[in-house]
């Protein structure tokens, strides 16, 4: 399985996750109004991303199904559990003025 190569895609794969768990047709949504753009390309099933996606999902189903949040599951994840291990951040350490603003429009986009 890829993992995301910044910081950033990995941000923004573990916020689609995340909302994607709590919005109903969220993820069509976005595969729909943003499928061709380059940050969310992970979506379509044929992107070497896309098995992270799906863990990520499966990742923040489990813990809603134990009565948690969503959101932030994906952060606040345990690093001795199995998912989150593999679901861990990139060793990319640089700040990226963009991922503010993705998060922003993440958590303001639904159907």
């Amino acid at each position: 399985m890829s993992v995301p190569p910044t910081r950033k895609i990995q941000l923004v794969i573990a916020h689609t996750a995340e909302k994607t768990i709590e919005v109903p047709g969220f993820e069509a949504f976005m595969k729909m109004q943003h499928g061709r753009d380059a940050l969310f390309r992970f979506l379509a099933a044929d992107h070497a991303l896309h098995s992270y996606y799906l863990l990520a999902k499966k990742h923040v189903q489990e813990i809603v199904m134990k009565g948690g949040k969503a959101k932030g599951a994906c952060a606040a994840a345990e690093p001795s559990s199995a998912p989150a291990a593999t679901l861990k951040a990139p060793s990319d350490k640089t700040e990226d003025p963009d991922v503010a603003e993705i998060m922003r429009m993440l958590g303001g986009v639904g159907p």
